[in-house]
């Protein structure tokens, strides 16, 4: 027979232990990511969908002033971003909680289909931004529409 080890205990392996670990570890690394000194990376919310022969996006952007806003397209690729900044102190007195974030922002969305990035056009009202882009002749001619037989 085998003598074991003097003074040594057998260890019981926890899984919740692990689980606590990495839930831990996960939380360090979503804090130091989206809370880092150069700011909160900001992800506006987006709706992208095709109305006649044009896809249309719309960001939000509320309180952002649409001047500030840099919308870049490729014939596949609708990239905007900018900045949400303002003007407070954060030791003010009579401040009781701060939520509205403020930091850079961008998004850049792969587009369901190529568009003339030429013949697009932006605008912004309450807070949302909608960029139209006409789907390019190579897509609109990719198409067939089936008419259902009774």
């Amino acid at each position: 027979m085998k003598k074991g080890v003097s003074g040594m205990r057998p260890t019981t392996w926890n899984p919740f232990s692990e689980i606590k670990t990495l839930r831990d570890q996960m939380n360090k690394f979503l804090d130091e990511t989206f809370h880092s000194p150069e700011g909160i990376e900001l992800q506006p919310s987006v709706d992208i969908f095709e109305e006649g022969e044009e896809i249309v996006a719309k960001v939000n952007i509320p309180g952002i002033d649409p001047e500030k806003v840099e919308i870049m397209i490729s014939e596949d690729t609708l990239i905007v971003q900018g900045e949400v900044t303002e003007e407070r102190q954060m030791d003010e007195e009579g401040y009781h909680k701060l939520e509205r974030q403020t930091g850079r922002f961008k998004r850049t969305i792969s587009l369901p289909f190529k568009v003339e990035r030429e013949a697009a056009s932006a605008s912004a009202e309450h807070g949302v931004l909608e960029i139209r882009m006409p789907k390019s002749e190579e897509e609109i001619e990719k198409i067939t529409r089936l008419e259902i037989n009774d």
